[in-house]
Formats: structure tokens, C-alpha cells, sequence
């Protein structure tokens, strides 16, 4: 078992509270007492805004600095002046920040515990039963620098793309980040052997052979926010990978590409954002709990921020929702036209679009050596797809998202 100290230290401030209370009265000293208030104090502002939980944290910080013989043995432990501790503690509950709830007036720790166990308790049962019901399956993709030049046909990003001979290039008229408007060149950015890909689909929404080629333009980099901007990125499929040849990218483009990266797939569950479960459940959870309950259900956080291309599944949304936004661009609703719709077609355009969207792929940053092809700032982009068009193979309407932070 960690230390109180060791918890403290890698911020798992309730934690270290538990620790500390279990500690016998007569151990209790001063460094105790800091110890229990600096937990308290960060737990307060981080996961549970209560005033009282200030009020005890002040209570423990004074009674630590009362014993001035050990104020040397404090800082040897914290790095740092225990007074000042107290003090930023003593300002927390005198200007309340305007958000700390003020009921109840005081509290105990052993009180505290209880609570914060019983309320994580219920929001457990309330967060495992929604994953229960909504988790989908995606198709996470690894990527690494080619060792070898890739076959004909192989999943790839960048590098060189394999297209039918006689394949018209996409080109766009937008305007760059100088307000240059000019006619350009869509980059390429992957291929998706649907062989490949496709065994690791539990969904059986994908195609199971061909391939998946994605193109964006960069330059102007649309968000995708315009009903009107058509063409800023295209999907095509090619239902056979012979008669594919390696075809060169246009000059222009060769700025937004790197070396081949070879791509593997896996099979992941997709849980949705703390941000969906607020919107669809109605209640608040906090970030760091629902993401220690995703992780207990077999989601891995820290590995989508790492990698967080896949196809399928949930998108790892920056901003907001974006299927109800996909909805409105397929029925060429923009943003004067949405004001006039009523509560009941705006509810009803919502509730419609989460069904009937599909996230066909989603891409962020890919680093190869010196280089980073970054979309917006640490942003990432989406291909969406209605499920209709996917069962047909139609990949002429994909919309393609830009979100970032």
C-alpha cells in the first residue's frame, strides 16, 4: 500500500486523506497535520467544492504551523514554506471563489470520507450501467515509419498513395491562413486496406475488401463549419486493390506529408466523453473519476491522447458533438436557417443524427523525425459518413470535422 505521501506526490489527494485518517490519534503530529491539510486543500479546489472541505483543510494547515519545531522537517518534506500554504489555503475560504458550495457549514474527515465513498459509489453504478448500454466497438490504428517499401494496396498514411491510373486529383478553391484564395491540390493523407481493417470490425460496417483513400486540403484546413464548403476533403473507395498503381503527390502538397507510416489495427472498446455523459444523462461527473471508471471497463485514455486515430466508434470530441452539426449540413441547414427551427425540430434533428451518423476516421498529429503535421492546435479531424451511405458504398457526402483546443 502507498504512503500518504506517495499519494500526495503523484496527486491522488482523496487517497492520501484515507491514508491520514486511518493514522491512530496518538501518531497525529505535525507533519500529520500539514500533510492532511495540503491533501484536503487540493482535493477541495480539484474534485469537491465545498467550503467546508476549505474550512477543515485551514483547521489542520494552522494546526501544523503552531508547532514551530517542526517547520523544518515540513519544508524538508514539501520543498517549500509550510506558512505559505496556509495562507493560500485562508484566502480560498475568505474569497470562495464563487463557486464552493456553502452547505454543510462543517464537517468531519471521518465524515468526509463517507460521503465522498458513498457519492463515488453511486456515480460508479450511474457511470457502469451507461457504459453498459452505449459502448460500441472501434478499430484503434498504430502507426510507425515503413521499414520497407509497402505493397501495392497496404494501409498506410502519408507516403505514396496507391490510386487507379487514370485517378482525377482532387483539387479545392479556398483560402489559406494569408488570405490567399486559390484553386489547390487536396493532400493525401491515408489508405485504408479494408482487408486489413476489416477483421478487427465487429461492427460489419465496413467493406471487407478494397480500399479507403482520405484526402484533405490543407492549406485553407475548412473546419467544416460552412454547409456551403463542398470538397475540402473527399473519400474514395476502390472496391479492388488491382489496377491500384503508387501514383506521386502534386508538388504543392508534399509539405503536409511525411514518409510512409505503416499502419496496425486493433480491436477497442469506444466509451463516450465525460462532456456526452453530461448531455445525455443529465448529471455532472467529474473528469478524473469517469476516467478511472472508462479505464476500469477496459478503456485505455492515456492511449487515445498518445494515438487517437481509429475508425469507428465514438469520436474523441475537443469541442462539442458533431453528428447533430453532420445532420444539419446534409440538410443544408446553416446557421440563420437553425435559429428558426422550433425546440421540437431542433430536438428531433439531435436525436435523428446520433443513429445515423457514422465516424468513418479519425486522425490527429503524425511526427516523423523533425517533422509534425498538426491539425489546428493539437486538433484532430473527423470523416463522418451517414449509415446509409456506408451500407451502399457511397462515400461521395463524407464530411469532414476539424476541432481542436
Amino acid at each position: 500500500m502507498k504512503t500518504a505521501q506517495e499519494y500526495i506526490e503523484e496527486r491522488s489527494f482523496f487517497d492520501a486523506v484515507k491514508v491520514l485518517y486511518e493514522v491512530p490519534e496518538a501518531e497525529r503530529d505535525a507533519l500529520w497535520n500539514y500533510r492532511m491539510g495540503y491533501a484536503l486543500y487540493f482535493f477541495a479546489i480539484n474534485r469537491y467544492p465545498k467550503l467546508c472541505a476549505l474550512r477543515l483543510a485551514l483547521s489542520h494547515l494552522e494546526r501544523a504551523d503552531e508547532d514551530t519545531a517542526s517547520k523544518a522537517e515540513i519544508e524538508r518534506v514539501f520543498f517549500g514554506k509550510p506558512g505559505g500554504m496556509t495562507a493560500r489555503c485562508q484566502e480560498a475560504v475568505e474569497n470562495k471563489h464563487g463557486w464552493y458550495a456553502e452547505e454543510p457549514a462543517s464537517m468531519s474527515v471521518g465524515q468526509l470520507v463517507r460521503e465522498v465513498e458513498a457519492e463515488h459509489e453511486r456515480v460508479r453504478r450511474e457511470v457502469t450501467a451507461f457504459f453498459e448500454r452505449t459502448q460500441r466497438r472501434e478499430i484503434a490504428i498504430a502507426h510507425h515509419p515503413a521499414e520497407e517499401k509497402l505493397s501495392v494496396g497496404a494501409s498506410k498514411f502519408y507516403g505514396t498513395p496507391d490510386l487507379p491510373a487514370d485517378f482525377d486529383w482532387p483539387y479545392y478553391e479556398g483560402t489559406d491562413f494569408e488570405d490567399v484564395t486559390k484553386n489547390r491540390p487536396l493532400a493525401f493523407l491515408a489508405q485504408i486496406n479494408l482487408a486489413e481493417a476489416s477483421q478487427y470490425d465487429r461492427t460489419g460496417l465496413l467493406p471487407t475488401s478494397g480500399v479507403l483513400s482520405f484526402f484533405y486540403e490543407t492549406m485553407s484546413m475548412e473546419w467544416g463549419f460552412e454547409p456551403r464548403h463542398e470538397g475540402y476533403a473527399r473519400v474514395y473507395y476502390f472496391s479492388e486493390t488491382e489496377g491500384l498503381v503508387p501514383t506521386q503527390i502534386p508538388e504543392e502538397t508534399k509539405e503536409w506529408s511525411v514518409g510512409e507510416q505503416a499502419l496496425t489495427f486493433a480491436d477497442a472498446v469506444s466509451l463516450l466523453s465525460s462532456f456526452a455523459y453530461s448531455r445525455r444523462s443529465g448529471r455532472e461527473v467529474d473528469w478524473d473519476t469517469y476516467n478511472e471508471l472508462r479505464a476500469e471497463f477496459g478503456y485505455d485514455a492515456a492511449a487515445h491522447e498518445d494515438n487517437p486515430m481509429k475508425m469507428l466508434g465514438y469520436a474523441d470530441e475537443i469541442q462539442n458533438e458533431m453528428e447533430p452539426e453532420c445532420e444539419r449540413y446534409s440538410r443544408g441547414i446553416d446557421e440563420d436557417m437553425q435559429e428558426e427551427l422550433s425546440e421540437e425540430e431542433q430536438a428531433e434533428l439531435v436525436r435523428n443524427a446520433a443513429d445515423r451518423w457514422v465516424l468513418l476516421f479519425q486522425m490527429g498529429t503524425v511526427e516523423d523525425g523533425e517533422t509534425e503535421l498538426m491539425y489546428g492546435d493539437c486538433g484532430l479531424i473527423y470523416f463522418w459518413i451517414r449509415k446509409e451511405d456506408l451500407a451502399a458504398r457511397n462515400f461521395h457526402h463524407v464530411r469532414l470535422i476539424l476541432q481542436c483546443g
